[in-house]
């Protein structure tokens, strides 16, 4: 500093004393001497600019460094999904999770892109809902990948983990499917084969439960020759106590009725009295469930001088999404209703329901008289039993009159 000093009091612009010195050699030392006086007045500012330029581009390294440490981490607890579906009509695609709790969540797949970033706290498995009604298990696991790719009709699944059996297992059925080959043998082979696998999961719930008739004895021994921590998953348990339960639900009586609709007011059994009802189930993110409902306005204007209702039994979760449905819709014909329980509403678990859409039939006393009755068939279900109550009826006042 004392140098810089030195050399701005020698400095010839800045001393009058020092004599003439010509343009030419004067434009030098003078342009210097500015300098001087620049770095006298901002030399600590510089010197504390430069200290903190090094420290910041420290701190960006250290940043960066935990910044990457941090990725890394975090790649071990998340699960993707990537991929691409040809053919949707739809860029918003539905989740429905089945363990470790059932709720819905949507996709949003534009073009048909999947890209899907989940954090689970626990190992889960849910179905991606296409447009088409088709569904593809996914099982969720931490710090692994998996990838969807083909179009609504025809997938192929693959990935890390259980994904990778999964996977395998549905295309190898597929292809037998294709074949005209036997499918549930080799989905028991498979079952039996790996017991530990939480695939068993999907296949179970794929090929068994959603049956229009499903065989709860060989479910029961399906489920009960896996391990331990694949009976525990929720779905499982709680298929494995319905299918339990199957043979007290076979009575074939609906002993409650007594569901709110979309205005909150209950309807009961006694609002319905000395009437056949027919239970519809459906739900609004299954599209075949909703194409079900559209036709059903034709069963209820055919069957309108008769004494038969119909209420339409929805599994929705979510309220804006079911009640959107029915707005949309020639359904005010009828009555709909919705506890948004799901699966473990009050009807479905009465009739021990397993698929949608489908419909029950009940006479006047809420005995089941027809399970999973076709909507073909409705009309002329109606009219038989209408038939038999007035034969019944005449055959009654007849003996009433000989006594």
């Amino acid at each position: 500093m004392k140098g810089v000093q030195s050399l701005s009091e020698d400095c010839p612009a800045a001393s009058e004393e020092r004599g003439t010195i010509g343009a030419e050699k004067a434009a030098f030392p003078a342009f210097v001497c500015k300098i001087s006086d620049f770095m006298m007045r901002y030399w600590l500012k510089i010197v504390n600019f430069a200290t903190n330029y090094i420290d910041m581009k420290a701190y960006g390294l250290l940043f960066l460094a935990q910044l990457s440490l941090l990725t890394a981490c975090g790649g071990k607890n998340t699960f993707t999904l990537e991929g691409k579906l040809e053919g949707l009509t739809t860029d918003t695609l539905f989740l429905y999770y089945i363990t470790p709790e059932y709720r819905f969540d949507t996709l949003v797949a534009k073009q048909g892109k999947i890209e899907l970033t989940l954090r689970p706290d626990t190992l889960s498995i849910f179905r991606l809902l296409l447009d088409n009604g088709e569904r593809i298990p996914i099982i969720v696991e931490k710090g692994k990948k998996a990838t969807v790719k083909g179009n609504n009709r025809l997938f192929v699944l693959k990935g890390e983990g259980e994904n990778n059996l999964l996977g395998e297992m549905l295309y190898a059925l597929k292809k037998r499917e294709v074949a005209n080959l036997p499918v549930k043998a080799a989905v028991d082979t498979f079952i039996r084969s790996h017991p530990r696998s939480y695939a068993n999961v999907c296949l179970i719930d794929e090929f068994y439960a959603h049956d229009s008739a499903p065989d709860y004895k060989h479910i029961v021994e399906l489920i009960e020759s896996l391990s331990g921590n694949v009976q525990d998953t929720r779905y499982l348990s709680d298929l494995l106590a319905k299918a339990k339960e199957s043979e007290k639900r076979e009575k074939a009586y609906v002993d409650l009725l007594r569901e709110p609709d979309s205005n909150g007011k209950y309807i009961d059994f006694h609002t319905l009295r000395d009437r056949y009802v027919l239970l519809s189930f459906w739900a609004s993110w299954d599209r075949q469930s909703v194409e079900e409902q559209d036709s059903l306005a034709s069963v209820i204007q055919e069957l309108r001088k008769e004494k038969f209702t119909a209420v339409s039994v929805s599994l929705d979760l979510d309220r804006k999404a079911w009640t959107d449905a029915i707005g949309q819709r020639d359904t005010v014909q009828w009555k709909q209703v919705c506890d948004f329980k799901g699966w473990k509403g009050n009807l479905a678990a009465q009739v021990g329901l397993s698929t949608l859409p489908t419909h029950f039939l009940l006479d006047k006393t809420r005995r089941i008289v027809d399970r999973h009755i076709a909507r073909e068939a409705i009309v002329r279900k109606v009219r038989e039993l209408t038939k038999q109550d007035k034969e019944n009826e005449t055959q009654r006042k007849r003996l009433l009159r000989n006594r």
